[in-house]
Parts: C-alpha cells; sequence; structure tokens
C-alpha cells in the first residue's frame, strides 16, 4: 500500500501543468501517464492502452499497484478530459465510475481537451451566447458548462419539435446532431460548425464567429418556436373554416360552443359525442383546449403529432364537424325521438336541382321498412356502383312526387 510520502506533487485543477518532485521515485510514472493524457488530445485513448505501457518495459507494474494508480491519477486530472464508457460521455466522475474503470478499464476511454486557437473562439461563442463567462483554456467543468444548455433545450422541445420535417435543413441538422451526439467535444467543435458550413479554420475571422452567432440562434429560435407555430396553424384553420380571422380564443370558443346549444347530445356516435364534449369544456388556456379538440379528431395531441398525421388533421376536422352540424340541423327538428326515426337526405347533381328533405319514419313502422329492405335487396345487382345509381334514382324519383 503507498503511504503519503511514497508521492508528492501538485496537480493544477484546470490544467495539464503539474509538479512533480524531482526526487520522487513516481516521477517517471507520473511524466508517462501525464503524456498519456496529451496523446489522447487528437484522437480518444482507451484506458487499458495505459495499464499495457505500465505493464512493460520501462515499469512492468504489478497489477495491484496499477489498479491503485490508474484511477487516482485518473481522479486527480479529472478536470482535463472527458471520459467515455462504452461510447457514451459520462458528464460525472463519481466513486462508482472509478470502481467501474477498475474492474473493466477496456470499457472505457478518454479525450484530453485541447481548446485553443479557433476552436477556443468557437467555444468562447457559444459561452457567449448562452451568457457565460469567457474563458482562456478550457477544462471539463467549463465544457459542460457550455455543452450543457444545448443538452438541456433539446431535451425540454415538445416531441413535435423533436420529430417535425418542417424546419430549415440547418435546424434541422443542428436538431439531430444534438440528438445523436455521444461526443460533446465533436457536437460543438465539429458537428455544429458543419452543419453550417463552417470549418474549424473559418473561425479565425470575428466576422465568421458573429456570423456563426446568428445562424445558432436563428436555428434555436425556430425549434422553440415551430409548436407554437402548429399551435397557431390549427387555430387558423378554425377560424378562416368557421367564423372570421383575428377572433380572440375566448370569443371564438364561446362561439363554437353556442354554435351546438341545441344540439341533442345523447342521440350522437361516440366519436361526435367526445368531439363535442371538448368543444363543451371550460378549459380556459388556448392551448390545452385545442390540444384537447385534436385529440378528439385523430387521438393525439398537437405536442406528439407527426408530420403526417398534420396532413389529414384539418380533413377530419372538417368532415367531423360537418358530421355534427347536419345532425344540429336535424335536432332542431320538431320530432319525438321516443316514437319517430329522422334522417336528413341530400342529392345533388347537374341538370337538376338539390333535394334536400328531412324525413321522419314512426317507429311502428319499422317492421315495415325491414321487410321492404329485404325485398328491394333481392332485387338488386351484385356491382355496388349500380346498385347505388338505381336507388338515387328511386330516391330522386320519390322526392319529386
Amino acid at each position: 500500500m503507498l503511504k503519503n510520502n511514497d508521492i508528492s506533487f501538485v496537480a493544477s485543477s484546470s490544467s495539464t501543468n503539474y509538479n512533480v518532485s524531482e526526487t520522487n521515485s513516481f516521477n517517471y510514472l507520473w511524466k508517462e501517464s501525464v503524456d498519456f493524457l496529451h496523446s489522447a488530445k487528437s484522437n480518444r485513448r482507451n484506458i487499458s492502452d495505459l495499464i499495457d505501457i505500465l505493464s512493460k518495459e520501462p515499469f512492468k507494474l504489478k497489477k495491484g499497484l496499477i489498479e491503485f494508480w490508474i484511477p487516482t491519477f485518473l481522479f486527480l486530472t479529472r478536470d482535463d478530459f472527458a471520459i467515455f464508457q462504452d461510447d457514451m460521455f459520462m458528464a460525472t466522475f463519481t466513486e462508482e465510475v472509478l470502481v467501474l474503470i477498475s474492474k473493466k478499464p477496456e470499457g472505457f476511454s478518454i479525450k484530453s481537451f485541447d481548446i485553443q486557437g479557433p476552436k477556443l473562439d468557437i467555444f468562447n461563442c457559444y459561452r457567449d451566447y448562452f451568457g457565460l463567462e469567457q474563458k482562456t483554456k478550457g477544462s471539463k467543468s467549463s465544457f459542460i458548462e457550455t455543452v450543457k444548455p444545448f443538452l438541456t433545450f433539446y431535451r425540454d422541445l415538445p416531441l413535435y419539435a423533436k420529430q417535425t420535417q418542417r424546419l430549415t435543413s440547418n435546424t434541422l441538422m443542428l436538431r439531430d446532431f444534438i440528438a445523436k451526439s455521444k461526443d460533446p467535444e465533436k457536437l460543438l467543435f465539429q458537428e455544429l460548425p458543419t452543419a453550417y458550413g463552417y470549418k474549424e479554420t473559418d473561425f479565425s475571422k470575428p466576422a465568421t464567429i458573429t456570423e456563426y452567432t446568428n445562424l445558432i440562434k436563428s436555428s434555436i429560435k425556430e425549434l422553440r418556436s415551430c409548436y407554437d407555430d402548429l399551435v397557431g396553424r390549427f387555430e387558423s384553420f378554425l377560424l378562416d373554416e368557421y367564423f372570421e380571422e383575428g377572433l380572440d380564443f375566448e370569443i371564438y370558443q364561446k362561439k363554437f360552443q353556442f354554435r351546438y346549444k341545441h344540439l341533442r347530445r345523447h342521440l350522437l356516435m361516440p366519436n361526435q359525442k367526445s368531439f363535442v364534449q371538448r368543444i363543451d369544456s371550460q378549459i380556459d388556456d388556448k392551448k390545452a383546449w385545442l390540444n384537447s379538440l385534436v385529440f378528439g379528431v385523430i387521438g393525439n395531441t398537437l405536442e406528439k403529432i407527426t408530420d403526417e398525421q398534420e396532413k389529414v388533421l384539418y380533413d377530419n376536422t372538417k368532415n367531423l364537424i360537418a358530421e355534427i352540424d347536419s345532425l344540429n340541423t336535424l335536432s332542431k327538428e320538431d320530432f319525438d325521438e321516443n316514437t319517430e326515426k329522422v334522417f336528413n337526405l341530400k342529392i345533388d347533381t347537374f341538370n337538376q336541382h338539390t333535394k334536400d328533405k328531412t324525413i321522419r319514419i314512426p317507429q311502428k313502422k319499422n317492421k315495415q321498412v325491414i321487410e321492404t329492405e329485404k325485398n328491394v335487396k333481392k332485387q338488386l345487382s351484385n356491382d355496388k356502383i349500380t346498385d347505388i345509381a338505381v336507388l338515387i334514382n328511386l330516391l330522386n324519383e320519390l322526392l319529386d312526387d
């Protein structure tokens, strides 16, 4: 077991400027480990690579010492690299992680921070956008502080914003890179600039940094607002089809509810009744009320709707409201629902006037209706279109009488 006087050093928390006693027997071990960190600046290095180095000449360390040394060294220098488990970035360096490294080092790799030159300009560009202090060098804490707003921003987006394709190509790339990225350093310095057509060397010019910042702002704004735009499109559809543009929510909500004041709700089909109940809801939040209507039409809310569902939403809403409007007209007829059935029949065709008639049939005639229907069916052909044409012709004649 190592004692306190076996090794003496001072480790900076934000750089790899380590001072090791020249007389210390661990000097070369420390230097070799630091060199390993430096070698991981351009590409990730697996921790098992360091084990191989320390197991061979000139060190030939025994397994027990290696199992102690590597977690200790990594913990002391934890602010100078990012650690990955099976290609997944780990934001926190806990005791549990150290235990896992000891048990399965081949499952972990590190990538040292090399944030300088144009990279540092890009880095501070992000920090400026999120209102963070400018840095002269990168560290793990400042790196996580910088990348976290991107990840939090994406996490808090509605599902619609995460899956819609109704975005500009740059914004789609930004969203997809954030969603799929496993390496935050690659995300900040390669993937996001690539989404806007930039290379690292382009950021040596202040004008490029300003331009890039504005593009990032624009894409984030587009992602944040695309759900509100969807809500606005559905609201505009309702106003355009059934009311008038520019009405406040409280006004058109009451108008919609008044529209079905005399509707015989208990006679509606389940989906029609559910939709009318949603219209009647006293929800005073516009988004919540509109989402309730949408769910009544397609079984999904605007937050979760797909682009394909939006395409059918408007047609399905029109069809459902048309059904309810027709039944609303019938509800105004003076009929006894316990003793009568009521129908509305409308036939439109060229060269003839529109036939629009409400038909009331006493319930006591139901047996006669069924028997006549059976006899008519026996006379019909097996061709559906022909049979429909025959019945329409008969209806036209009967309605003319």
